[in-house]
């Protein structure tokens, strides 16, 4: 085990089961918050909800750190749909519309991949807190929280994926302090 993945806090979360307790008192309040509003959209005999079940003002504080991503192909491939402001001004560009995997190749190979894998096959929710990548470090946002939850839009099979990932700013060492101020 490396020193990245010894710092790393990973698991999934089953609704109203005991991730989900856990989730509440560990987790980012704008994650549990995101949480809580995804697990009490009505369902109507679906397993996941929609994207458009989703209104982005019942969550609008928690905008900035939002990311949507379009699920695509097999092997699973990742387009950014949605990247919200605190996550442009980190990464210092607007990449709506392109695929992690060519922001970031070594995404492919990241455990982080794998947990977005698990929430698109098995429709589990994955949280993960620890270090960002190496740029986001060098600008000095070291440390990141991160919620991926399922959304389908035939309700059963996931085709995106709704997240919120905030950081920590080593030199305003606050949670989600946006990286723009």
């Amino acid at each position: 085990m490396n020193k990245e993945e010894a710092s790393e806090d990973v698991w999934e979360v089953e609704p109203n089961g005991p991730g989900e307790e856990r989730l509440r008192r560990v987790a980012h309040p704008f994650l549990w918050r995101l949480y809580r509003y995804w697990s009490d959209l009505p369902r109507n005999g679906r397993r996941f909800p929609r994207r458009q079940d989703i209104d982005p003002v019942a969550i609008g504080a928690t905008l900035p750190w939002v990311w949507l991503t379009d699920v695509v192909g097999n092997p699973i491939r990742l387009r950014h749909r949605l990247l919200g402001t605190a996550h442009v001004a980190a990464i210092g560009r607007d990449v709506t519309g392109e695929w992690v995997d060519h922001i970031s190749p070594a995404f492919l190979d990241s455990p982080s991949y794998w947990d977005i894998v698990a929430v698109v096959e098995r429709g589990v929710i994955s949280y993960r807190r620890g270090m960002t990548v190496v740029a986001l470090i060098q600008k000095g946002f070291e440390r990141r929280e991160r919620l991926a939850l399922p959304l389908a839009r035939d309700g059963h099979q996931v085709d995106m994926v709704l997240g919120m990932t905030v950081y920590e700013n080593v030199a305003r060492p606050h949670w989600a302090s946006s990286p723009a101020t």
